[in-house]
């Protein structure tokens, strides 16, 4: 009876490290490492743009659609040295969300006043990337 007891636990030992080595590990060098979310540029679309001038003064307002309403958008103008006829330069900033946001696309307004000339155009950026224009007034 003793013999028999001894071999059925040699047998569970047996079976139980068997188990444990045979069983597919993955070595500590192959470990992926924890990886930082990483920020994707603004899929940003300019809706609207209006330029009024009065008294030497253009007053540009407008509409960007964002991915979600968590996105800002800052607005900035500037002159762009020696040109003829004078140009605007309009530099529209979305930085990305790091926070959790609804995945819902949201409209976000903007308006901007800048001192030049009647005659000026109007250059349009979206994260330093030009934007055509021309047909948005």
């Amino acid at each position: 009876m003793k013999r028999t007891l001894y071999v059925i636990a040699l047998g569970i030992i047996v079976f139980v490290a068997w188990s444990i080595y045979s069983s597919p590990h993955i070595s500590n060098s192959t470990k992926k490492k924890h990886q930082e979310a990483t920020t994707t540029p603004v899929v940003s679309v300019l809706m609207s743009l209006k330029d009024i001038y009065h008294r030497g003064i253009h007053t540009i307002t407008g509409a960007v659609v964002t991915p979600t309403p968590c996105y800002t958008v800052d607005a900035e103008t500037k002159m762009v040295p020696s040109t003829t006829p004078p140009v605007i330069r309009l530099n529209l900033s979305i930085p990305p969300d790091t926070g959790r946001c609804l995945q819902l696309s949201a409209t976000t307004t903007f308006r901007v006043k800048q001192k030049a000339k009647k005659d000026a155009k109007l250059s349009t950026y979206i994260n330093g990337v030009q934007v055509a224009t021309s047909t948005i007034f």
